[in-house]
């Protein structure tokens, strides 16, 4: 099934989608997951994880995450960059069995 790419883009006068098998997809998931905090979503209170940017444990609850809501998502390794001059965290993932 296709999903919207998030920031919302239209191309010929259609929406951009993304097949579930893309790795956009992945990325996109993944950024969704760690971006959001746990309770942010009413309808799903347990989505989400604490903030990712300086507690090392959140790896895991991203992990948790992505495995609850998108368990076809395998994730071989995560971890969270230093925050750079613009307060930004980088989230860095290889996703796939390699």
């Amino acid at each position: 099934m296709a999903t919207f790419r998030i920031p919302l883009s239209i191309v010929n006068g259609s929406f951009v989608k993304l097949d579930d098998n893309s790795i956009d997809y992945q990325a996109q998931a993944l950024s969704f997951a760690v971006k959001t905090n746990i309770g942010e979503l009413p309808l799903e209170p347990t989505f989400g994880i604490v903030d990712p940017t300086f507690e090392p444990q959140n790896i895991l609850q991203a992990r948790a995450v992505m495995n609850q809501f998108w368990p076809e998502i395998v994730i071989s390794s995560l971890s969270i960059d230093d925050v750079d001059k613009n307060g930004k965290v980088q989230i860095i993932a290889r996703i796939g069995g390699g």
